[in-house]
């Protein structure tokens, strides 16, 4: 017997029948974040195109992702248009996708069927299959650029003292640019992914990045004046005959 999509299209579901219809649902309906509570949620349709009443027995088996059983024919909760169980924290230990296998029968003359679905654990529990890691790992990269401009402008990048002058400027206007990036790409992901940075911070962060921006203006100006500096000195010791 065909799966009834349109009846209830959020939410993995089975349908009774005496010759015991089953239902595979390839693609997770549900995410979940590691380690963390969890509730999972179905649904139960009788034959009629009701819910299953409260005598409708559904229990749930759950396969990790290494194939390790989690639960086995555990009975799940009756509410009147789902059924649910809950997962205390610590449960869903592995990151992946896990196997679901949820049995119902009610009746006589028997009336039961099955439904396998999937659901994942991630990092974040924000979505299918996401993982901070890539993000996390870009941004490591990132801090680490900003880190060599740094490095680089404190070191002798030119014979010529006022290029090497303009060169060691410019490294470090472009460093501190980068931070006001790192600084919005690194908030952006802790909202995303929750990696526990404090979300107060998003309201000062264009007060930090115009703070920034507003160092940058003064150390172009800055480097402007030391560069006309050095040019003038440079000049004033051609016409002296010392170089």
């Amino acid at each position: 017997m065909l799966c009834m999509m349109q009846i209830v299209a959020a939410l993995p579901y089975l349908q009774l029948s005496e010759t015991e219809s089953t239902c595979v649902f390839e693609d997770p309906c549900h995410t979940y974040k590691l380690s963390s509570a969890a509730t999972l949620t179905t649904a139960c349709i009788r034959e009629t195109h009701t819910y299953c009443v409260a005598g409708t027995v559904c229990n749930l088996t759950v396969i990790s992702p290494s194939g390790r059983e989690v639960l086995n024919g555990v009975n799940m909760t009756w509410h009147p248009t789902y059924y649910q169980y809950n997962f205390s924290a610590g449960t869903l230990n592995e990151k992946g996708k896990y196997k679901v296998i949820m049995y119902c029968s009610e009746g006589s003359p028997l009336k039961s069927g099955i439904a396998i679905f999937c659901f994942d654990v991630t990092s974040s529990g924000e979505g299918a299959g996401d993982d901070a890691s890539p993000s996390i790992a870009i941004m490591f990269l990132l801090i680490l650029i900003t880190g060599g401009v740094f490095l680089l402008s404190r070191m002798e990048l030119s014979q010529n003292n006022i290029l090497n002058y303009v060169l060691r400027g410019a490294l470090t206007i472009g460093g501190m640019y980068l931070i006001t990036i790192n600084m919005t790409i690194a908030l952006t992901l802790a909202d995303v992914f929750k990696l526990g940075i404090l979300k107060e911070l998003f309201r000062y962060l264009w007060l930090i990045n115009w703070s920034i921006y507003l160092l940058m203006f003064i150390f172009v100006f800055k480097y402007m004046i030391g560069t006309m500096s050095l040019w003038n000195q440079k000049n004033k010791q051609k016409r002296m005959g010392l170089i």
